[in-house]
């Protein structure tokens, strides 16, 4: 059920965008789907061009002002926080509104893609469902994470990376959320078919790509990731420049206004050095939007797009996104991800050409390039490596994919481009019941008792100095002559504790616990003697130590 929900959603969502830039920004402009073709620059053109999206921007804010806070924003860090820190829990009304909000940015020029939003609406979706159901958290975190997978999985027309994209997005470390994995993969599947059923199954990036396994071709391949390594590590910290000081100079709504001004201003400067120098060449135009178009110039790089192209299209989706992301635009950093690592890709296959290294191929350098940077990006490997094989039908490279997103995943940023992954899932609240439960039930007593330093007293009269000597315990065992244990009493805390008692006198409520017993039951008896420690025994009756709360923590 979630897949197909879904699935219908992201139908909605990639008509949507694409009916808003259609109506709002390339018919306006006389431009095609493609941005083929060459282009007349007019005074009208550069007012569409500011204007356009900087009304956009304007209609994102509004929303997120007044109607709905979490429509904002590329959609992932709404997903993580809702997934750490709310237990999986996320508004439904998320769903029309993020909706709305995507279409304005994309639709008016924003730089970004439709995939982080997909996975939002997916989420919100996925736990309003679970909510209404009545599921309890560990359900809901299954369903939530489907529904992830989902809105991924029909996007990008990728069921398999969908799914597992959705399982290690929550950590930075190479981590899975393994039980959600057969859930996302049936939601991932499923909202696929429903996707491909209107929009086609077409590969992203369609033709064979062969791979000859040389230490050439490796070398290349590892020298493109690293190059895409560093310009994902340059994307984060732009993105994190421009959210820092667009939220330190402006307020809603007027902070995407802006930032949609900024990015058209960024794909009116790429026009004019198009016009300048690539003969007005309308490819430079995929700054903006999602970007996919100029994939497939970069694929056939050097046969009508030059380095020169390639690479302003490069600088200037690094720039448009950044600005984009950065002041609250509703999109995602998945495909700028893509776009920009795939034409620094071909840029270094056009490199290796000149040096006589170019028998790799353009397609082999784009994916390579567009792998490690999504791999640096999102510290997602086994991810991104399935994703970009599956965009682009790229079975044949899997081996140096492999090597691509290993040289981006080492050379990452920390943090990436998901500010709120955790390391692990020991730091996940999700977690935190099943991880008490492993830890409480494989622990015993005796194994974190407090063994050293412990002072005993003897029944009857107590000395002012042992008495001073017990310090912070708060649990004095008493013991005979011959060390036998025969009791214990309750201490107030040091600061509250007064003069010693005139006669020590073991207390029945004071229950000494055993060496042996599970972590778990020594726990509960703590808490119901109402004791903060317990005296703990051996097998044979002859005291160990005590346990208290404060030997939970270490």
């Amino acid at each position: 059920m979630v897949g197909v929900a879904v699935g219908t959603l992201a139908v909605l969502l990639y008509g949507g965008v694409h009916y808003f830039e259609d109506l709002l920004l390339h018919g306006p402009l006389g431009m095609n789907g493609e941005c083929s073709g060459v282009f007349a620059l007019s005074p009208w053109g550069v007012a569409l061009l500011l204007g356009v999206p900087a009304l956009g921007g304007l209609g994102v804010g509004l929303v997120t002002k007044h109607l709905c806070a979490e429509a904002g924003g590329s959609g992932t860090g709404d997903i993580l926080r809702s997934y750490h820190g709310r237990e999986a829990r996320m508004d439904g009304r998320v769903v029309p509104y993020k909706w709305l909000t995507s279409c304005l940015s994309l639709g008016t020029g924003g730089a970004g893609g439709n995939e982080g939003p997909a996975a939002q609406i997916g989420a919100a979706f996925a736990s309003w469902l679970s909510q209404s159901l009545g599921l309890g958290v560990a359900e809901r975190g299954l369903l939530f994470t489907a529904g992830v997978a989902a809105g991924i999985g029909a996007i990008f027309r990728a069921p398999l990376g969908g799914a597992l994209f959705a399982c290690e997005l929550y950590y930075s470390m190479p981590e899975l959320e393994g039980s959600a994995l057969l859930p996302s993969l049936i939601a991932s599947v499923s909202a696929y078919f429903i996707f491909g059923m209107v929009w086609g199954y077409q590969a992203l990036i369609p033709g064979e790509t062969p791979f000859t396994l040389s230490v050439e071709g490796f070398a290349v391949l590892a020298g493109v990731a690293a190059f895409s390594a560093l310009a994902a590590r340059a994307f984060v910290r732009w993105i994190d420049v421009c959210s820092l000081r667009f939220k330190s100079t402006l307020a809603l709504p007027w902070r995407p206004a802006m930032g949609g001004l900024l990015t058209g201003a960024v794909g009116l400067v790429a026009l004019v050095v198009s016009r300048r120098f690539l003969a007005s060449d309308a490819r430079v135009l995929t700054v903006l939007g999602e970007g996919y178009p100029i994939l497939g110039s970069a694929v056939t790089a050097g046969i009508g797009a030059g380095a020169l192209l390639l690479g302003v299209v490069a600088v200037g989706k690094l720039l448009a996104s950044g600005l984009t992301v950065g002041s609250g635009g509703s999109v995602g950093v998945f495909a700028p991800s893509m776009v920009i690592g795939g034409c620094l890709g071909a840029v270094a296959y056009l490199g290796a050409s000149a040096l006589g290294l170019g028998s790799l191929g353009a397609k082999a350098c784009v994916l390579g390039g567009m792998a490690a940077f999504f791999s640096a990006g999102t510290a997602c490997p086994l991810a991104s490596l399935v994703i970009i094989t599956e965009v682009a039908q790229g079975y044949h490279l899997l081996p140096g994919l492999m090597l691509a997103v290993a040289v981006g995943y080492l050379l990452r940023p920390k943090p990436g481009l998901f500010k709120d992954q955790l390391e692990n899932g020991l730091q996940s609240p999700m977690h935190r019941a099943e991880v008490e439960g492993a830890f409480f039930a494989s622990r015993r007593v005796g194994q974190v008792c407090r063994r050293e330093g412990v002072v005993r007293l003897r029944p009857g009269a107590v000395p002012a100095a042992q008495w001073k000597a017990l310090g912070d315990q708060l649990c004095a065992p008493l013991v005979d002559r011959n060390g036998a244990y025969r009791g214990a009493l309750r201490l107030a805390p040091p600061e509250f504790r007064g003069s010693a008692p005139a006669k020590a006198v073991p207390q029945p409520s004071v229950k000494a616990l055993h060496a042996d017993q599970l972590l778990g039951e020594g726990l509960h008896a703590l808490r119901q003697s109402g004791c903060d420690e317990l005296p703990v025994l051996d097998a044979q009756g002859a005291l160990v130590g005590l346990f208290g709360y404060r030997d939970l923590v270490p």
